[in-house]
């Protein structure tokens, strides 16, 4: 991804790296991003929420890097494999 992500500054498309990991040209991704930055310093678990593909497990991993004491545990769940969310 490191790689990628370089190739892509390379290419003059443009964009910015968020959190220090992401590149993304879209202003929507930087806000998201900003928020994201906000929610690492404030210590309290959050939830990420969105369609797939578009990233959540990428800013989360994000946020934990960013946060305080990144040396704590990293725990992700996704919901759409909890049986118990399945509505028949």
């Amino acid at each position: 991804m490191e790689a990628e992500n370089r190739r892509i500054a390379a290419s003059g498309v443009g964009g910015s790296y968020l959190m220090g990991t992401m590149l993304s040209a879209s202003p929507e991704m930087q806000h998201v991003a900003r928020i994201a930055e906000r929610a690492a310093n404030g210590g309290l678990p959050i939830m990420i929420e969105g369609a797939p593909g578009t990233g959540k497990s990428l800013l989360a991993q994000a946020v934990h890097d960013a946060r305080m004491d990144p040396g704590a545990p990293f725990v992700t769940i996704d919901c759409a494999n909890d049986p118990a969310n399945v509505h028949t």
